[in-house]
């Protein structure tokens, strides 16, 4: 970190600690240093799209094809380039419910009462047929 922070300092180029820190997370991943490159990011073990998303996408596309390999789409990158919901965000987890408490809670009714329900209630039967445009 403090050697990319000193060289890109020197020439005046601020980049941001987080931006640093990520790049220095990935180079040293593996316990040695790897280069940012195509001969170092694309020679980790990862999915055909991971690797095709950064420099000789054909090269890396045949080969994964001659191999038969699968990616298993675990990966930011990869569900970009397929168009799915990546894993981050709201696409980082499920949400699962208990279909008998919603049952139970629906008809228990609302907790706390809603007098803005009822002021709309009121507004409802005061409409006409003649009054909605369809």
């Amino acid at each position: 970190m403090h050697e990319l922070g000193f060289v890109l300092g020197s020439y005046s180029i601020y980049v941001n600690y987080r931006h640093l820190s990520t790049l220095c997370d990935i180079m040293t991943t593996r316990g040695i240093l790897t280069p940012i490159t195509r001969h170092g990011i694309n020679r980790v073990d990862s999915g055909a799209l991971r690797k095709c998303s950064f420099k000789e996408t054909v090269e890396i596309l045949l080969d994964a094809a001659f191999h038969a390999e699968i990616d298993p789409l675990c990966g930011v990158t990869e569900n970009i380039i397929m168009g799915q919901l990546a894993p981050y965000g709201t696409g980082c987890f499920d949400l699962m419910m208990d279909a008998d408490m919603l049952k139970a809670a629906n008809d228990a009714g609302p907790a706390i009462p809603m007098p803005e329900l009822d002021v709309i209630d009121d507004a409802l039967d005061v409409l006409t047929p003649e009054m909605v445009t369809p």
